[in-house]
């Protein structure tokens, strides 16, 4: 065996042994014997686990959550067979080192063991052996005595892996539901998993072990920036020991030519010193201990990862959920080890002169790390001063009020920087750039407490006013009802009374026309929504042939799905549509539902808001939130994808903030929302946060738009408004 081997092994062995010390349930301090599971994934032997359940609850002793147990109680908890994998993995190698007494697991005799099988995992004694040596089926096997394991110091011995048994059926859990992402047997498969994808362990096991691989392939470099973190941190425990003992005899060297009468002042001033640096060291102690942990943690699961590599299918996919939650804990906190600098208080020993009680002081710096800003907006506008204040803390948190230090402001646009000469300032820039940016705010060179920031800058909808230009009839327009952008700024317009369907450049010049009005594939009765998808293919809602159709972007008919209906699948009335993802939400007016179904094949998936919608006549995406504007009800209700219910935007009526038949809906990618309402003749303009910052009406030729139809935003932010009424497009721009 080479060197590099054996400290390999060596390696490996620490860092089992590091992994098993936890191997004790918190409650009996005793080896985990049947472990389950709670939804903490926190983990106890169920016979511990019984003790302390009451009334089918259970308070997880150590982070106090509440669980509630299945209807079979806690032996249906899920296993943790990872643990019971290392509880067995400890108690064989004891076995073999005489830790503990083996007993031959072939027979009740009590006769001493001679050997063990490294294939079978399993102990014999001389009679045992024999007979095991002689079975046909076993005869090959690699049997080593006893007493030549033990003297193998290096060696690891491993039990052979086992599929585990369903605690419900007790049956094999051969079976992985990729719904529930747990094992299951094929009687649990045939019972409540019925519904949910399940294939064989053996089918999914390549999948999930690459992505188990490929969630923990960071471990190495983990490991490896950790320990180059450990050595700089104790470097600095070093530097910041001498520069603490330089400064001290700075002091000593000073006052040993002043009288003694000074002394207690003198004492009290090294006593500053010493604090000082005991607040420095607890810093960089504390740091460095939490690197430590870190990087033990880290070699923990990088074991514990390869002993799941060596486990049956199974016991990998059983590992996989708690490996990959911890995996991004770990990932989080190395992250913020590596990146976050170590702020120590600046020591400065100043001697003095003049004949005063005080012949020196020591002076400490203002803090990055406790230093803040305050005031500062999480979103502003384009073009508008944005104020906000920088305070100035020492390393307890108490302001500054007289300290010396540099402040700067970094981000796309210059700042302006105002001294208050109390250890605050304030700052003041004008953003340029739409989207999102960071802020960066410097003490002394080094960024303050919770620095960069990230502001969102929206283009100012609280200046618009007239659109820029007008689309109309003479531009190819039409009767415009719904419009949507697609990729390369190419957009498309549903022309209502002509059953069409336009497409335009993203230099507003119509290029193709489709559509004729009929029942037919390709044809329409009334075409309304409109949305493009990831493969900048066209669906366009068809009204009154209660159908969903499908085209590429030459206008060429892919397929339809829907069709009048109320069941599940079919539609009635469709008007708004948005695609996201593989997926394409539905706005069933009809039917008073949003119904979801597969970009590619239009494949039914599920609805939304059934019995909870009136007229819901457009959708929109943002923030994996689904925005649905009612018509009737004269709100906007607001979804998560899934279809759970967050909450509502906006109450009837024409005043700030409310709505009246709210037809078409819009988002930006910073959370604005944007609302033609067809009752109030104009458009709304909420914030992420739902409060109506701007409304306007004023269209192309001085009035009110006559009914908005659709909205949508360019690539380049600019609005477009579907006065169908009028007959024309407006474009706003400027603003």
């Amino acid at each position: 065996m080479s060197k590099r081997t054996e400290e390999r092994n060596q390696e490996f062995l620490m860092a089992l042994r590091k992994a098993t010390e936890n191997l004790s349930c918190p409650v009996c301090y005793q080896l985990f014997r049947s472990p389950k599971y709670l939804p903490c994934y926190h983990s106890y032997c169920e016979d511990c686990l019984n003790k302390i359940q009451k009334d089918s609850k259970i308070i997880c002793p150590e982070c106090r959550k509440q669980a509630v147990l299945p209807s079979g109680g806690v032996k249906e908890l899920p296993n943790n067979f990872l643990i019971t994998r290392l509880v067995e993995e400890l108690v064989l190698n004891q076995k073999v080192k005489g830790e503990v007494q083996a007993k031959c697991d072939k027979c009740d005799e009590d006769d001493p063991v001679v050997v063990y099988c490294l294939e079978c995992s399993l102990f014999f004694c001389n009679i045992c052996n024999q007979a095991h040596i002689r079975d046909r089926e076993s005869r090959g096997h690699e049997v080593v005595p006893l007493t030549e394991l033990r003297y193998k110091r290096d060696l690891h011995v491993q039990p052979k892996p086992k599929v585990p048994l369903c605690s419900k059926d007790n049956i094999e859990l051969i079976l992985y539901c990729e719904t529930c992402e747990e094992l299951i047997c094929t009687y649990c498969a045939m019972k409540e998993h019925s519904q949910h994808e399940h294939n064989r362990v053996s089918e999914v096991i390549t999948k999930h072990h690459s992505h188990l691989k490929q969630v923990t392939a960071p471990l190495d470099k983990m490991i490896s920036d950790l320990t180059v973190t450990d050595g700089n941190i104790c470097q600095l425990d070093k530097n910041t020991t001498e520069h603490g003992e330089e400064v001290t005899k700075q002091v000593d060297q000073h006052y040993d030519e002043v009288i003694k009468k000074i002394e207690e002042q003198r004492e009290e001033v090294k006593q500053h010193i010493r604090d000082t640096v005991s607040r420095n060291k607890k810093t960089v102690q504390s740091r460095l201990e939490e690197v430590q942990s870190s990087r033990a943690e880290v070699m923990s699961m990088k074991t514990l990862v390869e002993v799941v590599e060596k486990s049956s299918h199974q016991e990998v996919l059983s590992a996989k959920k708690q490996v990959i939650s911890r995996m991004l804990e770990l990932s989080e906190e190395c992250e913020r080890l590596n990146i976050q600098p170590i702020q120590l208080a600046a020591i400065e020993f100043v001697p003095t002169t003049n004949p005063l009680p005080c012949f020196g002081q020591i002076y400490t710096n203002a803090h990055p790390h406790t230093s803040e800003v305050q005031n500062l907006p999480e979103y502003t506008f384009a073009g508008k001063t944005v104020d906000f204040t920088i305070i100035t803390k020492d390393a307890k948190g108490n302001c500054c009020s007289a300290s010396e230090c540099t402040i700067s402001v970094l981000l796309e646009s210059s700042a302006q920087i105002q001294d208050n000469n109390d250890g605050s300032y304030i700052a003041s820039f004008v953003p340029q750039q739409v989207g999102k940016t960071q802020l960066s705010v410097s003490l002394n060179g080094q960024q303050i407490k919770e620095s960069p920031y990230n502001i969102i800058v929206s283009k100012n909808y609280t200046a618009l006013k007239k659109p820029s230009r007008v689309l109309s009839r003479n531009d190819g327009v039409g009767n415009p009802w719904g419009i949507a952008f697609g990729k390369d700024g190419m957009w498309a317009v549903t022309n209502f009374s002509d059953h069409c369907v336009y497409i335009f450049d993203h230099q507003d010049q119509l290029i193709k026309t489709f559509g004729t009005n009929g029942g037919f594939s390709g044809q329409f009765e009334y075409p309304v929504g409109v949305s493009f998808d990831g493969d900048n293919h066209l669906h366009v809602a068809d009204l009154y042939n209660h159908r969903v159709q499908k085209f590429d972007i030459n206008g060429t008919y892919l397929l339809q799905y829907g069709g009048r209906g109320t069941e599940d699948g079919r539609i009635a009335s469709p008007r708004g549509i948005v695609a996201c993802g593989d997926r394409i939400y539905v706005a069933e007016d009809g039917n008073g539902r949003i119904s979801v179904f597969q970009c590619l094949d239009g494949e039914f998936c599920f609805t939304i808001g059934k019995g909870q919608l009136g007229n819901p006549y457009d959708v929109a995406v943002c923030n994996n939130q689904l925005l649905v504007a009612d018509y009737s009800h004269n709100c906007i209700y607001v979804f998560m994808l899934n279809g759970n219910f967050v909450h509502t935007l906006g109450t009837q009526g024409n005043g700030i903030g409310q709505l009246n038949n709210p037809w078409s809906i819009t988002t930006d990618i910073n959370g604005f929302v944007l609302i033609a309402e067809f009752g109030n003749h104009r458009v709304s303009v909420f914030d992420k946060f739902g409060n109506c910052i701007h409304c306007f009406s004023t269209s192309s030729d001085g009035r009110h738009f006559n009914g908005p139809y659709g909205i949508a935003l360019s690539p380049n932010s600019n609005i477009y408004v579907c006065d169908g009424n009028s007959q024309k497009i407006d474009v706003f721009s400027n603003f």
